[in-house]
């Protein structure tokens, strides 16, 4: 696991949280712990006047395995569509 910590501010905060959960939360709380699922993430966010410290802990190789499968769903999607392109349907009389 790694963990990083960055800064930035409360309204950007707010924005990224209402796109990863769908909701602002409980804005009362100085700090707040999310957990994500598929890759999982763990977000710890403390308020610090109108900053806000966020510890971000993540598994790279699960992240880059999520995306390996993410790629080959894509593919296959690809594959299939091109599929229905080559066959020749003869016209209903």
């Amino acid at each position: 696991m790694i963990r990083e910590t960055i800064t930035i501010k409360r309204a950007l905060w707010l924005a990224l949280k209402k796109q990863l959960i769908g909701d602002y939360g409980n804005l009362d709380f100085n700090c707040e712990a999310l957990l994500l699922e598929d890759p999982k993430i763990h977000i710890v966010a403390c308020a610090d006047g109108d900053n806000v410290n966020l510890t971000i802990t993540f598994n790279p190789l699960e992240i880059a395995l999520d995306l390996k499968k993410s790629r080959e769903n894509a593919k296959r999607i690809h594959e299939i569509a091109d599929l229905g392109k080559k066959i020749n349907v003869p016209p209903l009389k």
